[in-house]
């Protein structure tokens, strides 16, 4: 797996760009090399950039799907070393999927489904796996469809601990979206030394600083899939010996981002 995905994001909401390209960005595995609002940006980018994308993130709502997505597929085929297309919908489109079973497609995913789980389910997707969410997996079941590969069930909506309301609250702000301690303190009516001893709480709930030193197994609050240990190890190594709060912040999003993961 590469250790620096270079990811493009194509899609013509700029909300959904935003939501895109911010999860991607956060996440340590994952870099934005360009965001583009359709296949002409697209073309544009491959003439003139010589940096090479790992994946392409497309937005398919609105998109005229049966002929846009085909014609950017037989377009890569031409590439020596073509990015991976990873396509990303509100709603199961049985015409998405049908695309998204091709050649040169690593998944699809509903937004709704996959939340802040984004750059996980980039990352897994680069690792050879065909990735989607649950609603995708019950329209797979109906269509009938062949994937091309192995393949990982994504569900972003499951809660990994048990927040209290105030400590969700908290830990939207500060861990997910990186909202300053004097903002994140205005905007939740809480002094800014009480919003730290909160985020203190949120790491002792979350064990972060048990697992840092090796003194629990990790599988007793992250479970034993293969995948989370293995991105936990990597993580843990980049960090080394660092607790300054930007590294602890990025280790908790990474935490708190993970979906659940079945095959």
């Amino acid at each position: 797996m590469p250790k620096d995905i270079r990811v493009l994001v194509v899609t013509e909401d700029p909300f959904v760009r935003n939501w895109m390209t911010f999860l991607v960005v956060r996440d340590w595995r994952t870099r934005v090399i360009g965001e583009m609002e359709g296949k002409a940006d697209l073309q544009v980018f491959f003439k003139n950039s010589a940096e090479r994308a790992d994946v392409i993130l497309i937005d398919t709502d609105g998109l005229e799907v049966s002929g846009w997505l085909g014609q950017i597929r037989e377009s890569l085929a031409m590439m020596r070393n073509p990015p991976v297309i990873l396509c990303v919908g509100l709603r199961a489109d049985g015409q998405v999927l049908h695309q998204a079973a091709q050649p040169g497609y690593v998944g699809y995913l509903l937004k709704n489904e996959i939340r802040y789980s984004l750059a996980w389910a980039v990352s897994l997707s680069v690792g050879g796996y065909w990735v989607m969410t649950p609603g995708v997996e019950s329209l797979l079941a109906e269509a009938g469809v062949d994937l091309p590969g192995k393949s990982l069930i994504l569900d972003g909506r499951v809660p990994m601990y048990d927040f209290t309301e105030s400590e969700a609250r908290v830990a939207r702000l500060a861990l997910l979206f990186s909202v300053e301690r004097r903002d994140m303190a205005d905007e939740l009516k809480i002094s800014k030394a009480w919003s730290y001893g909160v985020v203190s709480g949120i790491y002792d709930k979350m064990g972060m600083e048990s697992i840092l030193n090796g003194q629990v197994d990790p599988t007793e609050f992250l479970g034993d899939n293969p995948l989370v240990l293995a991105h936990l190890k990597e993580i843990v190594q980049r960090l080394g010996n660092s607790r300054k709060a930007q590294d602890m912040e990025t280790l908790a999003f990474h935490l708190l981002t993970m979906p659940e993961i079945r095959n």
